[in-house]
């Protein structure tokens, strides 16, 4: 998935940032059974979203195709 943007206030987004969530970063959505936190995997790192966060962050499905890195 490609971060595509927020509803956050400044102050989130610059933590979220920080923390490898910004527009155009790949993550992968490691757990998101109903259940808080969301766990995303971003540039290495496992990052835990709680749900008033997890709500607020867009992002878009990429499909890969074989061979593409």
């Amino acid at each position: 998935m490609i971060i595509k943007g927020t509803d956050l206030d400044e102050e989130l987004r610059f933590r979220l940032y920080y923390m490898g969530l910004y527009p155009g970063s790949k993550v992968q959505i490691v757990r998101n059974d109903g259940r808080y936190p969301v766990l995303v995997e971003a540039h290495g790192s496992l990052i835990a979203l709680s749900a008033d966060i997890a709500e607020k962050v867009y992002a878009e499905r990429v499909v890969e195709r074989e061979g593409d890195q």
